[in-house]
Formats: C-alpha cells, sequence, structure tokens
C-alpha cells in the first residue's frame, strides 16, 4: 500500500540523491513535492535511526563520566531500638499527630510533651526549646530520646510508665502500649 507523505518540513536536509534512492519523488498537480514510499522503507528507516539513538545513548554515559577513580560508601542509617516504642507511643498518644495539642495538660506535639519536661531537658543538655517547639517531629524524638537513653533500649514498660507519669493509670497507659506494639510486632 502506497502512502502520501508531505516531506518538505520533516526533512529538510535530505539530498536529492537521498530522496531519489529511498523515494519515488514525484510532482503532484498542485506543484507540491509528495513523495510515494515503498513498501517496509518506513519500518528499515525507524530501525536504523533507533539503532543509532541507542548506540549515541549508549555511549553518552562513559564520554561524561569523571576521569577520576573513587569508591562512594554510603553511610547506613543506624539502629534505633527505641523506634517501635515512638511508633506506639505517638499512636497512643496523640493517633500520629505532630500538631496535636492538649489543653487541659498544656502538651504538645505527637508525644504529648509537657512544659516541665521541656525545662528538664533544656536544664540538662543547655538548649532552648519552647513547647511550641514539640509540634515539629524532629525536635519531640530529641526530647523523648533523651529520657528514654536515660533509662535503656529495652526496657520498653520502664521508659513508656515513665513517659506517662506515675499513679495508678501508668498500668493502663502500657497495657495500650503493649498493645500498639504487638500490631507493630507480633509476638
Amino acid at each position: 500500500m502506497k502512502k502520501l507523505i508531505n516531506i518538505v518540513s520533516i526533512l529538510p536536509d535530505l539530498t536529492l540523491r537521498m530522496l531519489n534512492r529511498i523515494f519515488m519523488v514525484r510532482e503532484a498537480p498542485e506543484k507540491k513535492p509528495v513523495a510515494v514510499v515503498r513498501p517496509g522503507i518506513i519500518s528499515a528507516i525507524v530501525l536504523k535511526s533507533l539503532f543509532v539513538l541507542v548506540l549515541l545513548f549508549s555511549t553518552a554515559g562513559e564520554s561524561v563520566a569523571p576521569s577520576r577513580n573513587y569508591l562512594v560508601i554510603h553511610k547506613p542509617g543506624g539502629i534505633n531500638p527505641f523506634e517501635p516504642l515512638m511508633h506506639a507511643i505517638g499512636m497512643v498518644e496523640t493517633m500520629g499527630n505532630t500538631m496535636a495539642f492538649n489543653e487541659y495538660e498544656g502538651a504538645a506535639g505527637i508525644f504529648q510533651i509537657r512544659q516541665v519536661r521541656i525545662d528538664e531537658y533544656n536544664r540538662q543538655t543547655n538548649s532552648c526549646f519552647r513547647l511550641s517547639d514539640m509540634f515539629d517531629y524532629e525536635n519531640s524524638r530529641k526530647v523523648f530520646l533523651h529520657f528514654a537513653s536515660k533509662i535503656g533500649p529495652y526496657n520498653f514498660e520502664k521508659i513508656a510508665k515513665s513517659w506517662n507519669g506515675s499513679g495508678p493509670m501508668t498500668e493502663f497507659y502500657w497495657r495500650r502500649i503493649r498493645s500498639q506494639l504487638q500490631k507493630i510486632q507480633p509476638a
């Protein structure tokens, strides 16, 4: 099946010899150059063009590679044994909401940190955090990890009870934390 293709704007740089070899050029009645394409010639052109493009792009990476030989070693993230506990406390306290604020207790952030704990943290670390800084997860995380690391990484019950405060409600609080931990890490 023969197709008519307007080659004036598509192939402006082809020479007359190339045109005659690939296409059988003739004049149309309107005096516009028109080509009759030989069957199968388009697929051959496309394949050759694709081969040239693949060849060019496969060598392009080598031509712009740096001249120095060096090895890049990425430092892996450390192991954080508190991560499951932090997740569980964040879910129990605020359902993971970093912007949570408890007006009754004056607690802010995902871990519901109160001003008295921030004051103690600032005193121990020479920091100057404010209650409003606890809406930033990284700041809340620093405060939590400071107090949790004083107890130790593998005594989640003691950390959770200490985080909650004191009194009979700490046992209920621990059961809720343990339930969240079991959802994360089934026993």
